[in-house]
């Protein structure tokens, strides 16, 4: 009874009506969209499944013009039955330098004379490999980096003139590994700091040429790439293929332990909430005024973030993988 009284108290206060319209304004203000959807595309890459491919359906079902990048003909010809006008599938290997430019062509070539790209959004991404960082090679490092950093800068750079020439708006996804770095993917991690990196950047250097630059940083989502059977044979396929010297350092009940622990981590964390991601997606492509930054999901807001602002001994302590045990450090303490 007192809390409710206070509460009124507070919100019949001058300041607290203030505060009150200021929030209902800025509520207002946010949901505001740019209009005229039929007469914007958008470009998106990786969409032979996960978000880029719900997005591309999503966007075209609200009248958005949509070309979307796949990497795989079976993505192209999947996306072709659906028989909308609207969505304009292509293959793309954000990797080769040659198929962006056959993409910016073929953008180019449908596009209405003096019609530019409302919006580019670099989807495209690989998780890379899960496992001891002494199994990584430079390989895998770079087989990441250039899909996920690479992909993302070129085909930005590709299609630039024509999102000038709309005075559009680039989104980038990056994710929670590009704000705090888990110790069971390093090279995600790094390719996702890049991701973040380039974006504040180029945010800056295009805050003047009518372009925006946005990223989401999505926590961990329930799509292919997270596939728990997947994960766990990429992982004992990287184990067996390091050197024999760090397979008998770990040994093979660490690096089971260590297997099991992180599919259990990615179950208990992952999300099959999808529509988060592709509402933030939307926000960002339709809103009149989006967020520079979109965190999502339940993980991302409530695990991931709190990791990033506290002090760096404490996010140490609890990201510090006091789980694995290799037998030869096992054989060492105890001799």
């Amino acid at each position: 009874m007192a809390a409710s009284v206070l509460m009124d108290c507070a919100v019949c206060t001058p300041l607290g009506c203030v505060l009150i319209a200021v929030a209902i304004i800025y509520y207002i203000y946010t949901c505001l969209t740019v209009g005229n959807y039929d007469q914007r595309y958008v470009f998106i890459t990786g969409c032979d499944m996960g978000f880029g491919n719900l997005l591309a359906k999503q966007l075209t079902s609200m009248g958005f013009n949509v070309f979307a990048g796949c990497l795989t003909e079976k993505g192209v010809s999947e996306l072709k039955e659906l028989g909308n006008e609207k969505l304009k599938p292509l293959q793309l290997d954000v990797t080769k330098k040659e198929d962006i430019e056959k993409s910016k062509i073929f953008v180019e070539k449908s596009l209405p004379k003096g019609k530019g790209l409302w919006a580019l959004v670099n989807n495209a991404g690989i998780l890379g490999p899960l496992a001891f960082i002494d199994c990584y090679k430079r390989e895998d490092y770079e087989k990441v980096l250039n899909v996920n950093l690479y992909g993302t800068i070129e085909t930005t750079m590709a299609f630039l003139p024509l999102l000038r020439q709309a005075k559009g708006r680039i989104v980038n996804v990056a994710s929670v590994a590009g704000i705090v770095s888990l110790p069971t993917c390093i090279p995600y991690n790094i390719s996702k700091y890049g991701v973040e990196a380039f974006s504040d950047g180029l945010r800056r250097v295009l805050s003047g040429q009518n372009v925006s630059v946005h990223m989401l940083e999505p926590g961990l989502h329930g799509t292919q790439l997270l596939d728990e059977a997947a994960v766990q044979k990429a992982m004992y396929r990287d184990f067996k293929a390091a050197p024999q010297e760090v397979q008998e350092y770990y040994g093979e009940k660490c690096f089971e332990f260590y297997s099991w622990f992180t599919c259990k981590l990615i179950r208990v964390l992952t999300s099959t909430r999808l529509e988060q991601v592709i509402k933030a997606h939307t926000h960002a492509i339709t809103a009149r005024s989006p967020k520079t930054r979109y965190l999502v999901g339940y993980d991302a807001n409530l695990v991931f973030w709190p990791l990033k602002i506290m002090p760096t001994w404490m996010s140490d302590f609890i990201l510090k993988v006091r789980y694995i045990e290799p037998i030869q450090h096992h054989q060492k303490k105890n001799s």
